[in-house]
């Protein structure tokens, strides 16, 4: 995602992508904070759990990088060790790479 792109979806309220994770990542439906919005499905959580890495290290502002902290606490929280065992593998895999900005 370019860094216009990343300015727009900041303009345009980006922080809600952070709370659709935070109110609807957990897949029981009984914890759910919205349960209007429904559990995030998981295709979409396996998308989320491969981007969210890559997007935090490349983030452009420290107001994006915050946001992505904050959903990436939710979905380790919900998800590590039991469906996301590669998350260490991938963050020492960044660190030794020049992928972290």
């Amino acid at each position: 995602m370019s860094t216009s792109s990343w300015n727009e979806n900041e303009r345009l309220g980006g922080a809600r992508g952070t709370q659709r994770v935070a109110t609807c990542y957990d897949p029981d439906p009984s914890q759910l904070r919205r349960p209007d919005l429904g559990p995030i499905s998981p295709s979409d959580a396996n998308a989320l759990r491969g981007s969210l890495l890559p997007l935090l290290a490349n983030a452009p502002s420290r107001s994006v990088a915050l946001q992505l902290a904050a959903a990436l606490k939710t979905v380790i929280t919900c998800d590590y060790p039991d469906r996301w065992p590669t998350l260490l593998p991938n963050i020492k895999r960044m660190l030794a790479s020049s992928e972290v900005r």
